[in-house]
């Protein structure tokens, strides 16, 4: 396994990842219609953009072939005083429990510790694996709220590492 930092070449491969990781995580979580809607080129367009601005992402490989990643900077969330974000980390479901995610996730709390950006909150469904990964490595409640798919409103939890 080779974690690096994504580049432009990474965007087509990073939007599949995006996409497969929505179906096979929220499938029976989120509905169908909002599922439905997630397009690949779109994807596309949002990563390049993401890219081209210099955000930190990265990347998990395992023989040359993409099925992880991670973007993590500066906290988006004006209601928090926390500096940092876990904005994404997913891995494809036929590599987890291989130590993709742990990988990936160490990593961007490293590029955040060297950025000055720590402590960091990451945001979660309640029913998600996610939140029994995050929980293991360490993270505690410290916020929730209501999230709109399509007219479910879904609780969503704020994470904290300090």
């Amino acid at each position: 396994m080779q974690i690096r930092h994504a580049t432009l070449n990474d965007v087509s491969a990073i939007a599949r990842i995006h996409v497969t990781c929505w179906h096979e995580t929220y499938t029976g979580i989120i509905p169908e219609s909002y599922l439905a809607q997630l397009d690949i080129i779109q994807k596309q367009i949002m990563w390049n953009k993401i890219l081209n601005a210099n955000q930190t992402v990265f990347i998990a490989e395992i023989n040359g072939q993409a099925i992880g990643f991670a973007n993590a900077g500066k906290n988006n969330d004006n209601n928090t005083p926390y500096p940092g974000e876990l904005y994404t980390l997913y891995v494809l479901k036929s590599a987890h429990k291989i130590g993709i995610g742990k990988n990936l996730f160490m990593t961007a709390k490293s590029n955040l510790l060297n950025d000055g950006l720590f402590p960091f909150i990451t945001h979660v469904l309640v029913d998600t694996p996610a939140l029994g990964f995050y929980r293991h490595m360490g993270a505690e409640i410290v916020g929730e709220h209501l999230i709109d798919f399509n007219g479910l409103a879904l609780k969503e939890l704020q994470l904290l590492w300090k």
